[in-house]
């Protein structure tokens, strides 16, 4: 239940982001133009949740650049690239992967205009976002770090990228 409120909570804020929009200047100080041109290109309430995860990390310390900037864009492969994962699908999403039988079926590679399709971007968003990180300049690292952002055998860096996404 306790998940659930915090979904709504994300799901709330995040429409709040497309009336209110958040201070780019975080990223826009970190990042390189070209990948500040990629932050930008995600959707509000993504940049919103991307700026969230860098404060939580800031705030526990992390002065790593990579881990910072990673931290950014850590999910461009989900609204930047030329597909973007509706906001209403978010929820149904995480409610999905939490019942893997389900989720290996709905995460299947769909066509354009397929209705199931957001699940399978978002199963391979991360990848996604690691490609469009690297043809944006990006160091190898912060290209390494997106990738593994949802590995839930990450150590070092990633573990506490993973962490800071899960907790923003």
């Amino acid at each position: 239940m306790r998940a659930l409120l915090y979904r709504l909570w994300q799901f709330l804020a995040a429409l709040g982001t497309l009336a209110r929009p958040s201070d780019d200047a975080p990223a826009r100080a970190r990042l390189s133009p070209p990948a500040y041109a990629l932050f930008r290109r995600m959707a509000p309430y993504d940049r919103a949740h991307a700026l969230r995860v860098y404060l939580w990390l800031r705030e526990n310390g992390v002065t790593d650049p990579a881990l910072l900037q990673a931290g950014l864009l850590h999910d461009v492969g989900k609204s930047a690239g030329p597909e973007r994962i509706p906001l209403l699908y978010r929820g149904p999403i995480v409610l999905a992967r939490r019942v893997p039988r389900l989720w290996a079926r709905l995460a299947q590679e769909r066509p354009r205009g397929d209705p199931r399709r957001p699940f399978y971007l978002y199963a391979g968003h991360a990848a996604r976002g690691a490609e469009l990180a690297r043809a944006a300049g990006c160091p190898p690292e912060v290209a390494a770090l997106v990738a593994m952002h949802h590995d839930e055998q990450a150590e070092g860096n990633a573990e506490l990228l993973r962490r800071a996404d899960e907790r923003s």
